[in-house]
């Protein structure tokens, strides 16, 4: 995906780490070359005892607000969005260099 975002060249091999914390999505952090970025790929069943369905279709709520509060407030804790991919259903968030997944702490704190 970070290919198919134009993040890194196809003979680049970008370094790949998991952010933990996640029960709704797999979130990834990619480093290359040219910069690093969050990933946020949805799950269809979270990861819970209980099965637990939800919709994949929600990274996209979650990416317009995102881009919403980053567009519209100075200050904001919001990471630009930078890709979306309908197809895997993930989004591409620039990374502040912190290691926690966006939304995980920033948001916990309040807007």
């Amino acid at each position: 995906m970070a290919r198919k975002a134009g993040l890194c060249s196809g003979d680049e091999n970008p370094v790949v780490e998991t952010l933990g914390g996640g029960v709704s999505n797999v979130v990834l952090l990619v480093r290359a070359r040219r910069g690093a970025w969050v990933v946020k790929r949805t799950l269809s069943q979270l990861l819970v005892k209980e099965v637990w369905l939800a919709d994949r279709s929600r990274i996209f709520t979650e990416s317009a607000c995102l881009t919403l509060i980053h567009d519209s407030m100075r200050g904001h804790p919001a990471p630009a969005v930078v890709f979306e991919d309908r197809d895997l259903y993930a989004c591409v968030l620039e990374y502040s260099g912190t290691e926690a997944a966006p939304g995980s702490r920033t948001f916990s704190r309040g807007l």
